[in-house]
């Protein structure tokens, strides 16, 4: 299956955008409170389209934050910008690995919970820590 010139023009767009805006949402993104220690995470390495994932979980997510804390993690600025007007919760901005990594050891995170089987999730689950 071949992608049509528009879509790979669009795609390219998305990927400019979110390169040249990873810096100030990486600032932006604790506009919903800190990213909480020995918390529950939320892993959402995907992109804008496949934010209704998000959605048909965000109120179940929030009635758990009342509980335990609980955070969301993103790699795409305009995901992360997304979540972060829909919901309550506290959005991590991790792109990449290594950030990725300094993230789950420096929180401690103890559980992260996936709200979609995409590939992204790999990186996540080389943690042997948090219980999946």
């Amino acid at each position: 299956m071949r992608s049509s010139p528009v879509r790979l023009g669009r795609r390219g767009i998305a990927m400019l955008r979110n390169s040249l805006g990873a810096a100030a949402f990486a600032e932006r993104a604790g506009r919903n409170g800190s990213i909480p220690s020995e918390a529950v995470a939320v892993f959402f390495a995907t992109g804008p389209d496949n934010l209704y994932q998000f959605d048909q979980w965000r109120r179940p997510l929030e009635q758990l934050a009342t509980t335990c804390p609980v955070f969301v993690i993103v790699d795409r600025p305009d995901t992360g910008e997304l979540i972060l007007r829909a919901s309550s919760l506290p959005v991590a901005f991790a792109r990449g690995s290594a950030p990725l990594e300094e993230l789950v050891h420096s929180r401690d995170v103890r559980v992260v919970l996936y709200l979609n089987q995409v590939e992204p999730n790999f990186r996540m689950l080389r943690f042997a820590a948090p219980v999946h």
